[in-house]
């Protein structure tokens, strides 16, 4: 009897532990961007690009309405933020031609890299757009969205990583 009693909470602790474990690894994603990279407009990024720093992920494509409208959001916090979080536009356009005549209208500062075969996104789950994804430097996520954090987010997501 003594043995079954202190058996049961040692299961139990066990097994709090472990799930603890299994949903922070599972909360944990790791960039599925294979580096050194070639932008839409033919710069190449290394792993530099996403060292100590977090890292912001925009999903977007051509025919995507509300992807044309966040730019100009998008363009301010890179201007605000770019020494402290990296930006990168991923395209989910079937056709190269379709991302870069978007990136030709709506001009947005951030590099810009095409998702063949929709890798990238399928790894992160992504399955709309836009979407706005904000990786901390450890790889953990901090922010997904339709929508851009604003500015105010953006700092107060950044200040609880230092």
């Amino acid at each position: 009897m003594k043995r079954q009693l202190f058996f049961t909470p040692f299961l139990i602790m066990c097994w709090f532990i472990g799930s603890f474990a299994n949903n922070s690894l599972a909360a944990t994603p790791i960039l599925p961007i294979s580096f050194p990279v070639t932008t839409m407009k033919g710069a190449v990024l290394d792993s530099v690009f996403v060292e100590k720093k977090p890292v912001m992920l925009i999903f977007w494509a051509n025919w995507c309405v509300p992807c044309r409208k966040e730019v100009p959001q998008l363009n301010d916090l890179h201007q605000e933020f770019s020494r402290r979080v990296q930006m990168m536009g991923i395209n989910e356009d079937e056709k190269l031609e379709s991302g870069l005549a978007f990136i030709g209208r709506y001009r947005p500062q951030y590099p810009n890299i095409k998702d063949q075969n929709f890798e990238i996104a399928s790894q992160l789950g992504v399955n709309s757009l836009p979407l706005v994804l904000v990786v901390s430097a450890a790889g953990q996520e901090l922010y997904r969205s339709a929508e851009p954090p604003s500015k105010d987010e953006l700092k107060q997501l950044l200040e609880e990583q230092t």
